[in-house]
């Protein structure tokens, strides 16, 4: 610890005698580190981080497809035949948008999106209100309760998170609605992932069950896969299904009817993962020119210290001593350019969030964590040691009477 603190001491003396060098070492391995921390933020809430669902693997969207709709919604006969015929599914959920609804109140007046979903939807996505509780299937019929769930913003932000929210009457388009539960915080539906905006109040969506529509398509389907199940398992079970109707009668032969399913990462960030991708790949290319430009200046600073360092030598410093003060003025240029590239990543994720177009899911969820803030960190040490490992070759090829002689041409 003695020789780590006097070749921190030596180490910033020194750098601080090269101020210019410094500054634009710092300034490179800034840009280096920040581009390359502010993609990988973006790449690990897009790619890595899991989705706000429980065993998020095992959920599927389910679409249907037939001439000229190669990804359409599904009728509610054809939910609940998902529901009942499916093997590899556990559960199917369903949920419709409804537009907007206004609802009024001592607290003012507020247009809000809005959307019916059936009473299992919790369940599929495996989630808990934050309040409350979901919809029972005796209020998702037919001319049910006037129920309601509310959002976890609105309950925040209207009703100020008081609990007695739960059994209150609102009014929603000028009509009582009872309060049954509050959404969790984290909840989305899997579209509105790539949405600024979350449908913030929910109502049952009161599929008629004894009669239910097959020529009316209009509901997004959910699904919670049996353990060990794929996407593509499901979607094989699902074309047979749609063709046995078809063969029924159910649907004419010219429509093509058939179903398929997609797994939730796919859903979700399949649209742009290899753009991402691409885009990671890129700011790595761009950090290993950063690094190379460094790697100049600081084999251009050994040649030019080669007299100083001989000096040392002379004196009775061993090569690592050498080399161990060589590595520790790297590591902190190293952590300099790692934090000014981690100010800059914060900088380039707020401008992301204010100004990326919607196409780029969970945005909303983009932030500097402590996940980036490591990986800065070991960016940074990790280059830092690279620099160190490079005046090493030169104190082992270095000459002490050649380089002590006056007007050595070594430099």
């Amino acid at each position: 610890m003695t020789d780590l603190r006097q070749n921190i001491r030596l180490a910033v003396r020194s750098l601080l005698r090269r101020p210019g060098f410094v500054a634009v070492v710092v300034l490179t391995l800034g840009l280096g580190i920040g581009a390359t921390s502010a993609i990988y933020s973006v790449v690990n809430t897009v790619l890595l981080k899991p989705l706000p669902y429980r065993a998020p693997d095992e959920l599927a969207m389910i679409w249907s497809k037939w001439v000229n709709f190669d990804q359409t919604w599904l009728s509610p006969a054809e939910y609940l035949d998902y529901q009942k015929q499916t093997r590899l599914f556990r559960d199917v959920a369903a949920w419709d948008d409804n537009g907007e609804a206004a609802v009024t109140g001592p607290e003012g007046a507020q247009s809000l999106v809005a959307v019916e979903m059936t009473a299992n939807m919790l369940d599929v996505v495996g989630m808990t209100p934050a309040a409350g509780r979901s919809f029972t299937s005796a209020e998702d019929v037919p001319n049910g309760p006037p129920v309601v769930m509310i959002g976890y913003d609105l309950w925040q932000q209207r009703y100020g998170g008081r609990q007695d929210i739960v059994d209150k009457i609102i009014q929603v388009d000028g009509t009582s609605q009872q309060v049954v539960g509050v959404l969790p915080r984290e909840f989305k539906l899997p579209l509105e992932f790539q949405s600024r905006t979350t449908a913030q109040l929910i109502q049952p969506a009161r599929l008629d069950r004894a009669a239910p529509q097959r020529g009316s398509h209009g509901y997004y389907g959910v699904a919670r896969m049996q353990p060990g199940v794929t996407a593509a398992m499901a979607s094989r079970e699902l074309a047979n299904l749609a063709a046995g109707w078809t063969r029924e009668g159910l649907y004419p032969q010219a429509m093509h009817f058939t179903v398929f399913s997609v797994s939730m990462a796919d859903q979700v960030s399949g649209s742009v993962r290899l753009a991402l991708l691409v885009l990671a790949a890129a700011v790595a290319l761009l950090l290993l020119l950063t690094c190379a430009n460094v790697a100049n200046l600081v084999l251009t600073r050994a040649d030019a210290r080669s007299r100083e360092v001989a000096v040392r030598a002379a004196l009775g410093a061993g090569k690592g001593a050498i080399f161990r003060l060589a590595l520790t003025e790297s590591l902190l240029l190293g952590l300099a350019g790692g934090a000014f590239g981690l100010a800059l990543a914060w900088a380039g994720v707020r401008v992301l969030v204010a100004r990326a177009p919607t196409t780029i899911p969970r945005l909303s969820e983009l932030h500097v964590d402590w996940r980036v803030a490591l990986f800065t960190l070991v960016l940074s040490l990790l280059t830092g040691a690279v620099f160190g490992l490079l005046p090493l070759a030169r104190v082992n090829r270095m000459n002490l009477s050649n380089e002590l002689r006056e007007g050595s041409r070594g430099a």
